[in-house]
């Protein structure tokens, strides 16, 4: 997605490129990085379309994004469970919504793919996406937020391009989402709305080539009816713990933090990156 601040111009648009894909599982489903499909036992199948417009300021982008899977029938580990939570995680089968089927059926989704509606303002870009995101450096099982999963709905604001101080070039970006569970989750609905709130800065020293340093926060909370307030959309600008005068966190809180660096000689072909997660 373009988020550079380019000069406003006229109206333009055209298509999202067309996907299909197909996949066989032929033991069990198995699949790494593929979004919002789920790739079950048997034949998988995906597809995509969409297209974009801009116009001034605006750009907006509809890009949905469907699969049905076969789900064909495999050994479940066994979780001490009946009925349909037979279909649960196996470690934390009341707890975790990561079913290890998703019913004995044909199983389909759709969903919005990297749709988005953003403006385009001096130096900042503001919108609402479904897209999914990975931050941190790794490609291959990401520590704190990947593509493996589909993206959730959001908010975000981030800077349009890198910000020159001199001594580093400085990127940012803030969202505040609303994820949503599967059919299988153990955790009803009536619980609670599910809320995020997430920061992440990298930097690019001046004088070391190919060298990017970050940080990053992702706060994700349960907030029973009524008791959202004003302040936990930027919780995660705040301190560790949510109340200073107590010293705690929310009951319902769940939070992690990263620091990490990737740093690219692309002449040798060779990249280096680490991350510290807590």
């Amino acid at each position: 997605m373009d988020f550079t601040a380019g000069r406003p111009g006229g109206l333009e648009f055209g298509w999202v490129r067309p996907k299909a894909e197909f996949l066989s599982n032929s033991a069990y489903p198995f699949g790494e990085n593929d979004g919002a499909m789920w790739a079950g036992r048997g034949l998988t199948a995906v597809a995509g379309v969409g297209g974009f417009l801009s116009f001034g300021l605006l750009h907006i982008r509809l890009a949905p994004e469907g699969f049905w899977t076969e789900n064909g029938n495999f050994d479940l580990a066994d979780n001490g469970e009946s009925g349909e939570a037979v279909y649960w995680d196996e470690r934390r089968p009341g707890a975790i919504d990561q079913p290890q089927r998703f019913g004995d059926q044909g199983y389909r989704r759709l969903s919005l793919g990297s749709s988005a509606l953003h403006v385009k303002l001096p130096g900042v870009t503001l919108g609402v996406s479904g897209a999914g995101q990975q931050w941190g450096p790794a490609l291959h099982y990401p520590l704190l937020l990947g593509n493996n999963a589909g993206g959730f709905l959001h908010i975000f604001g981030q800077t349009s391009g890198p910000v020159d101080l001199w001594a580093l070039r400085l990127q940012g970006r803030y969202l505040l989402g609303w994820p949503n569970q599967s059919d299988f989750s153990p955790v009803g609905t009536d619980a609670g709305r599910q809320i995020v709130t997430g920061a992440t800065v990298v930097m690019v020293p001046r004088g070391i080539d190919g060298l990017e340093l970050g940080l990053a926060r992702f706060i994700h909370n349960l907030y029973p009816d009524g008791s959202f307030q004003g302040r936990d959309i930027f919780r995660v600008f705040t301190g560790v713990t949510y109340d200073f005068m107590s010293d705690r966190n929310k009951p319902l809180e769940n939070q992690m933090a990263s620091l990490f660096f990737r740093w690219v000689f692309p002449g040798a072909g060779v990249e280096v990156y680490g991350e510290l997660i807590k």
